[in-house]
């Protein structure tokens, strides 16, 4: 991992922006490359707010945010903006004559539903091809698989795998002593 960063200091708050680059996880992927840029106020310390310019991709869930460096007590969590990558047929079902609706749950907060569609071969359904990814997913949504009006299809279930960006990092405590504070994601179980 390599750490570059700039410090600019005003009349009350310093702003320090850093650049990390990652390691790649294998050697197909290029590094990524993310800037986190980190407020701190100069009267104590305190770590104010985060602002994610880069959120990366392909997580499967929420990284881990490290504080490393001089001060204390200003833990952090990441939120992911995610989007529907696959969905998994778990049960074809039987009876299917005609092409079912698939349906995913929409994210919470109004953000962009995801859309699919289900093929169908031999009475069963075989497979779901996502169509649209849909955006603002924070948890795996539900996905119904109905059949049309007058099909007798019934039993076809599948699940959904989502990917993402970190879109937002909190800060639960403002934390003090921070002097130039090295911030990392580590986990989040990237593909």
């Amino acid at each position: 991992m390599k750490r570059i960063f700039k410090t600019w200091t005003g009349l009350r708050s310093a702003l320090l922006v850093f650049v990390i680059l990652l390691p790649s996880l294998s050697a197909q992927e290029s590094p990524v490359l993310r800037v986190d840029i980190i407020r701190v106020s100069t009267t104590d310390g305190s770590i104010s707010s985060f602002t994610v310019t880069d959120g990366g991709s392909s997580y499967t869930s929420a990284p881990t945010v490290a504080i490393t460096g001089i001060g204390t007590g200003a833990p952090a969590t990441a939120t992911l903006d995610s989007y529907v990558d696959s969905i998994m047929l778990t049960n074809g079902g039987s009876g299917y004559s005609l092409t079912p609706t698939v349906t995913i749950a929409a994210p919470a907060g109004g953000s962009t539903s995801a859309t699919a569609q289900a093929t169908v071969s031999g009475s069963a359904v075989t497979g779901i091809i996502v169509t649209d990814p849909g955006s603002g997913y924070t948890s795996v949504p539900a996905v119904t698989i109905t059949p049309a009006a007058t099909d007798p299809g019934t039993s076809a279930t599948a699940v959904v795998s989502l990917l993402g960006s970190v879109s937002t990092v909190t800060v639960s405590s403002a934390g003090s002593g921070y002097i130039a504070p090295a911030i990392t994601f580590s986990g989040g179980g990237r593909r």
